[in-house]
């Protein structure tokens, strides 16, 4: 009786179970169209059976005030299900849709939506049929703290896609996906508008064999003291597109563990916190993919990771990250806390317009041990403690600016820092280390290797102001390197008459390898070129070292193969210790065995006018 014509107009007596009611059975069933007006236990049910079913528009309002479902499809063995414009009001007191364990391909046409919904307004229960809803979903606050916009769980296979818009401003999780072992979840509208209070707005948890997808950008997540995007325990994730944005107030804006970064990337434009543990965390993401932060060229288009309780950002066993015009303003830690902490990343590292400030202990710390690394960049970015704070040369706290080790065996291929600003810090401006038989570059017959660039460390064209020593390049045990420092300005602290030590700065560059009876082989190097280099400025009294020397290289150790080439450098006001320090020694001993090798030319070191120590 529906098949053509007027849409049935459906107001149920009272006491009747649903509105409309399918139940088991075959073959197709098509309605010009359905109205309901007051459901009672559904709107719609679907039960069982293998149907072909096509619906024109569909308007269910809940006028009634029923706490129900609008939509309820459960145990469909098959067929199809096709529904026109569907548009739901649950007038704040009803559920919208919920599908429970269907085999059957279930898709709404463009142009439906639902609204005002209290309860999870699209909920997806086990089952592998492909569901595709193409219209909006517009939940706001004040209705049930329970509500979600989209719970997904238990899926076993098939797509889930929601192509249209969503809009979530309520107290509970926005969108939740758990507890799924395979298929394809993916939410792939233009705007995805996300926003929660002390909950998480995305959560997954638990989606080991599941891909779950975030398309054509627009993810904006807003929370207030909870997760911005949690993704643990499984499954492989990836968000698409331009403009995804997180800023989560107190909480974490991400956290991913245990879980795969699809090949896709996560992209974002920005992540934000104010006051978390930590801002990002990122833990086992595979080699898929990696997290990507773009900014928009602006300083700070990329976010602002502050006030974090703990370190800033948080990266272990993750891949290829890259952070772009961000700010790390990491001042509310303890002594141990950093920036930036970063352990065993694979592929290449890439930060660009990157600030990092105020870090009670390190501004960034890599730490590599037994995994490899492509390369490091570091281009156009700033590290430094403001005056005032106490990670200053002078102060109670703080450590290095930039720390880089790569333990165990292993291997970092090239690695590049140019016009960066170092400024401030207690410890050391730029600190490169390689231990254990770590080796960072390569070189063959105490010659780095060709093309120079991407076979060395380079440290080129940067400022290093005020810090306590500048630049280290070093080694131990029986590791190797290939390095450049190359046409950097360094000024030490600015001193004041009548200054003591821990006031004043120390080398302003060191290339050094420790003292040991190392086995290593001969192919154990250390291989560097210092040149171009201003030290200190003239008249300005300690500017070059208050207490160190300008340029000190050691090569220390059995068989520690070392050629180091000084050249070209301008060296000034170091008045309290050897301008060109030089070292060669055979293990713990002073004499050597012809493994250092030292070239020194073409280097220019006026007279110090004097010293304010």
């Amino acid at each position: 009786p529906f098949a053509q014509g007027e849409p049935p107009h459906i107001a149920p007596a009272a006491g009747a179970d649903f509105s409309l009611y399918i139940g088991l059975g075959s073959g197709a069933i098509t309605f010009a169209g359905i109205e309901i007006n007051g459901r009672r236990s559904a709107g719609l049910y679907i039960s069982g059976g293998n149907r072909n079913i096509t619906t024109g528009a569909v308007d269910i309002d809940n006028s009634n005030s029923s706490n129900t479902i609008a939509i309820f499809i459960n145990l469909v063995t098959g067929g199809t299900i096709n529904f026109g414009d569907t548009d739901i009001n649950g007038n704040n007191t009803g559920g919208a849709i919920d599908i429970h364990n269907s085999a059957a391909a279930i898709s709404f046409a463009s142009g439906s939506s639902i609204i005002n919904v209290p309860s999870s307004a699209f909920i997806v229960q086990g089952g592998a049929g492909n569901i595709t809803y193409n219209g909006t979903i517009n939940i706001t606050a004040g209705v049930n703290s329970l509500v979600s916009a989209v719970s997904i769980t238990l899926r076993t296979g098939g797509t889930v896609d929601f192509t249209g818009n969503i809009t979530s401003n309520a107290a509970a999780i926005p969108i939740s996906v758990a507890s799924n072992t395979a298929g394809t979840i993916r939410f792939s509208g233009s705007s995805k508008s996300l926003t929660s209070s002390t909950t998480t707005a995305v959560n997954l948890t638990n989606n080991t064999g599941s891909t779950i997808e975030f398309t054509n950008g627009g993810l904006v997540i807003t929370t207030t003291s909870s997760t911005g995007f949690n993704a643990t325990g499984g499954g492989t994730v990836s968000v698409q597109g331009t403009g995804n944005t997180i800023n989560s107030g107190t909480g974490t804006a991400l956290n991913m563990a245990n879980t795969t970064i699809g090949a896709s990337n996560l992209n974002f434009q920005s992540i934000s916190a104010s006051g978390a543990i930590s801002g990002i965390i990122l833990n086992a993401t595979g080699t898929s993919g990696a997290l990507v932060v773009t900014g928009t060229g602006s300083a700070g288009s990329g976010g602002t990771i502050q006030n974090s309780t703990t370190d800033g950002v948080v990266l272990t066993s993750t891949h290829s990250p890259t952070f772009s015009f961000m700010n790390i303003n990491d001042s509310a830690g303890t002594a141990s806390d950093d920036g930036m902490v970063l352990t065993n990343i694979t592929g290449s590292l890439n930060f660009t317009s990157l600030s990092v400030s105020g870090s009670p202990h390190n501004g960034i710390t890599f730490d590599n041990f037994n995994t490899n690394l492509t390369s490091f960049v570091m281009t156009n970015s700033t590290i430094t403690c403001p005056a005032g704070f106490p990670c200053q040369p002078s102060g109670s706290l703080g450590n290095d600016g930039l720390l880089i080790g790569m333990r165990g065996n292993s291997v970092m291929t090239s690695g590049s820092i140019s016009g960066c600003t170092f400024s401030g810090v207690r410890a050391v401006g730029a600190q490169i280390q390689a231990n254990d038989s770590g080796r960072i570059g390569s070189a063959t017959g105490g010659i780095i290797d060709s093309p120079k660039a991407l076979n060395s460390f380079t440290i080129e064209d940067n400022t290093f102001t005020g810090n306590g020593q500048g630049i280290d390049m070093d080694i131990s045990q029986v590791s190797s390197m290939a390095f450049q420092v190359l046409n950097n300005t360094i000024t030490a602290k600015v001193t004041s008459p009548g200054a003591i030590p821990n006031q004043s700065s120390s080398h302003a560059i060191n290339a050094f390898t420790a003292a040991g009876s190392d086995t290593g082989p001969a192919s154990h190097f250390f291989v560097g070129l210092i040149d171009g280099n201003v030290i200190g400025t003239q008249g300005n009294k300690d500017s070059g070292s208050g207490i160190g020397s300008g340029i000190r290289v050691v090569v220390q150790g059995q068989n520690t193969q070392g050629n180091v080439t000084v050249s070209n450098n301008t060296i000034r006001e170091v008045p309290n210790a050897t301008i060109l320090n030089f070292y060669g020694q055979n293990g713990n001993a002073m004499s050597g065995t012809n493994t250092a090798h030292f070239k020194i030319i073409n280097n220019t070191m006026p007279a110090p006018s004097g010293s304010n120590l």
